[in-house]
């Protein structure tokens, strides 16, 4: 369905069967700003060779009013291409003095979820429209403290010149880019524009 959201009664009939909501962000307040405080907002560069830098400006990082419903807000992640120098990876990992072309944004829950012995299973949910373009590859993902070996869950990722194709995969291993999992990768292909529309990702 183009323009999908999550509809109340799904929440209530989640609520009735167990589940308990124990995060949640709608983004009336952006990340970067001190009122927002569930999010750590990355600066500095990452470590797949991305090309842009992450930061923290409201230029790649925003809230603003949603064009197709004004009682709503959205969150804006942005790629602008643009010649920086910062943090080879994020700031307090390696600060060594990096050149980038573009600059975008990247941000973590402070809220961490795991498993436990009583609660077993985990629901994880987000309202995204996909960003389009070649070189676009956006993510909707969760990884352990101990990354890369604690393991990725990759919920959402996608290309932003296939827009009506993503995948999922997971990753698990002893060391750093090798996985145990075989065959993890699926690709999902989607009769509606996922660049155009917006679309619920889900996880249990």
């Amino acid at each position: 369905m183009c323009n999908y959201n999550q509809p109340t009664a799904k929440e209530a009939e989640l609520l009735a069967a167990g589940w308990k909501k124990t995060f949640e962000d709608n983004f009336d307040v952006s990340p970067n700003n001190s009122l927002n405080p569930n999010w750590n907002v990355w600066v500095g560069g990452a470590f797949n060779n991305e090309l842009q830098m992450f930061t923290a400006s409201t230029r790649n990082l925003n809230v603003t009013a949603d064009r197709d419903d004004a009682a709503n807000n959205v969150l804006v992640i942005k790629a602008i291409k643009e010649s920086v120098t910062g943090p080879k990876y994020r700031q307090d990992v390696d600060a060594t003095p990096t050149n980038f072309e573009f600059t975008s944004a990247r941000i973590e829950s402070k809220t961490l979820s795991a498993p436990t012995k009583n609660t077993s299973q985990i629901r994880f949910v987000s309202r995204i429209k996909l960003p389009s373009g070649y070189g676009m590859w956006p993510a909707f993902w969760l990884y352990g403290n101990n990354w890369p070996t604690n393991g990725e869950i990759d919920i959402l990722e996608a290309r932003g010149n296939e827009p009506f194709l993503f995948q999922t995969n997971y990753f698990f291993g002893r060391q750093a880019n090798v996985n145990l999992v075989q065959n993890a990768a699926i690709y999902v292909t989607t009769e509606t524009s996922l660049t155009d529309w917006w679309h619920v990702y889900e996880l249990i």
